[in-house]
């Protein structure tokens, strides 16, 4: 077991508004490494999980675990299924007119979690409103916002919404793919000795930047973020962030991209006037696929052109292993994510042309995401 953080950057737990720095605890490099040229598992502290007891985190995630089960059977028999708008087979096993509109994933079971295990919450209802838009994450990231705005009203969290966001799997895997970003893109300032040079970093799929705004003032830097997403009104809310974070670099924003347009892509490194060091796709990756159409190789290999020689690109995906796969996207009913494997991954990272040398993989310690890095 590799020990971390030994005098890098200040990396002690400190709280800052609703800013709550995760060090590293430890890391273990495995033997079996798919063919890359690396591949670590990461343990990270999570300061939220230690806001409740054992006991409670036990529970809620007990209560995941039965429900993911649940809608697991409920989807082998063909009663709901992982695209919008089928469901057949309501609670009571009456068949559902296919043409009525349904949320996606199984809405049976979501009503029982947000209206009885979660008491009817205003504030839990209204995230639910959210997704699949980038603003939903930002509570799992922060749990502890004591507001969230939903058609244009502010609503007070309850105390109840604050608890799941930061003791369910997803919001803990979340926090740990947003503190594997920043433990990469550290080890990429010290290797190369750019802590106090000129970076520029582009997110691909930003949505609002938390992470990456986060990142870059928990290592105490002010690169110059380039940032690129259609949803307008998470780019609107980057300004919000950077000021209460105290991130005082410069930020360039693009709404008119369409990152999985190969045309708009190359017309975006047209209009840079040089090529970012770091490139993170880590909201991103996942969403490609069958399920929106489009070719994940592709995308990987026309983003993987944007960088910079010398440069770093992060992105994160869900895993098919994960633990309460069915609660996640049934219950919670979150859209279009390709779940894979490693040597899923693997395969894609290959069909875009890239080297496995320059692929290093890193296993956070929740096993509901892998993270790749590739250097160029």
């Amino acid at each position: 077991m590799d020990t971390l953080r030994v005098d890098k950057f200040d990396y002690s737990p400190r709280i800052n508004e609703d800013f709550i720095i995760s060090p590293v605890v430890s890391s273990e490099t495995l033997i079996d490494n798919y063919g890359f040229s690396l591949v670590k598992r990461l343990k990270f502290d999570d300061p939220y999980l230690r806001l409740y007891s054992q006991e409670e985190l036990n529970q809620l995630r007990l209560i995941e675990t039965k429900l993911s089960f649940q809608s697991e059977i409920r989807r082998s028999r063909g009663e709901w299924s992982r695209k919008p708008h089928t469901v057949y087979v309501d609670g009571d096993g009456n068949y559902v007119s296919k043409s009525e509109k349904h949320d996606w994933g199984d809405p049976i079971l979501s009503d029982i979690f947000f209206n009885n295990i979660l008491q009817e919450s205003v504030s839990a209802r209204s995230w639910k409103k959210m997704i699949p838009s980038a603003s939903a994450l930002s509570y799992f990231s922060d749990p502890t916002q004591s507001n969230i705005v939903s058609d244009k009203r502010s609503i007070m969290v309850d105390a109840l919404t604050k608890k799941w966001w930061a003791e369910c799997t997803d919001g803990e895997a979340i926090r740990n793919r947003n503190a594997t970003l920043n433990y990469l893109v550290e080890d990429y300032i010290i290797n190369h000795g750019i802590k106090d040079q000129p970076l520029k970093w582009m997110s691909l799929g930003c949505g609002t930047a938390l992470p990456v705004i986060k990142s870059a003032v928990n290592l105490g830097i002010e690169p110059s973020l380039i940032l690129v997403d259609k949803d307008i009104d998470a780019l609107e809310q980057t300004e919000i962030l950077a000021n209460r974070l105290a991130f005082n670099g410069d930020i360039v924003k693009f709404s008119d991209i369409n990152i999985f347009n190969e045309n708009d892509m190359n017309r975006l490194s047209e209009k840079l006037d040089a090529k970012p060091k770091i490139i993170d796709l880590m909201g991103i990756f996942e969403y490609t696929g069958d399920n929106i159409r489009v070719n994940p190789a592709k995308f990987l290999r026309n983003s993987y052109n944007l960088l910079d020689t010398d440069g770093i690109m992060i992105f994160g995906q869900m895993l098919d292993t994960r633990p309460n796969l069915d609660f996640a996207l049934g219950v919670v009913g979150w859209p279009f994510i390709h779940v894979r494997s490693i040597n899923d991954l693997k395969k894609i990272i290959l069909d875009a042309g890239i080297d496995l040398s320059k692929v290093e993989l890193f296993l956070p310690s929740d096993n509901v995401y892998s993270v790749i890095k590739i250097r160029k």
